[in-house]
């Protein structure tokens, strides 16, 4: 997984690259990743990698296949609002750009 996927839409690359972060930060704590919780986000980022529509809203972001199941579980309420707040207004993938 650590390998980058290419996305197939430019305006998801911000949210593939959140999605590997956490990941990494849950790989560095002290209980690592459970092997579930590891297929969990490898499918979350290949399924946010092959949308082929931009993911601008809670509701794009709720239907794609493997990633609404753990978004609540994985970040914090301050980290879930900031992702809604970058989704809202289209800056997500600018955010990691820059």
């Amino acid at each position: 997984m650590d390998d980058e996927r290419r996305v197939l839409c430019p305006e998801n690359r911000g949210l593939a690259a959140y999605v590997l972060q956490k990941k990494q930060e849950y790989a560095e704590k002290p209980k690592g990743l459970s092997e579930n919780l590891e297929r969990t986000f490898v499918k979350g980022y290949r399924s946010v990698c092959d949308a082929k529509d931009p993911i601008n809203t809670l509701k794009d972001l709720s239907q794609i296949k493997y990633v609404s199941c753990f978004l609540s579980l994985l970040f914090s309420p301050m980290e879930f609002g900031f992702l809604l707040f970058l989704l809202g207004y289209g800056l997500l993938g600018h955010w990691f750009l820059v």
